[in-house]
């Protein structure tokens, strides 16, 4: 399958460092804290959910799935959902 393994490179290499020094500029700014977490939480809350349904639908259980799925699971929890502000 020819192009399979630049489209992994694209996909999981340029998406994740792309997302990741967003998340790291707007983790400084204030006015973009709220949107990263939120972008985080539905990021890391996507991952988990659909690699749950595909490891229940295919049964194809590796010890790094169930790694991967907890870290997915805790990143979720730490994220959780951003506090409200309190209106001034």
């Amino acid at each position: 399958m020819a192009g399979v393994d630049v489209e992994l490179r694209s996909f999981y290499g340029g998406l994740e460092v792309g997302l990741g020094g967003w998340l790291v500029v707007a983790g400084f700014r204030s006015a973009t804290q709220r949107p990263a977490l939120w972008l985080s939480l539905a990021a890391h809350g996507g991952i988990g959910t659909s690699r749950s349904l595909a490891l229940l639908l295919g049964r194809a259980w590796t010890p790094f799935f169930g790694q991967a799925l907890a870290w997915e699971t805790a990143a979720r929890r730490r994220t959780g959902p951003p506090a409200p502000v309190p209106m001034p």
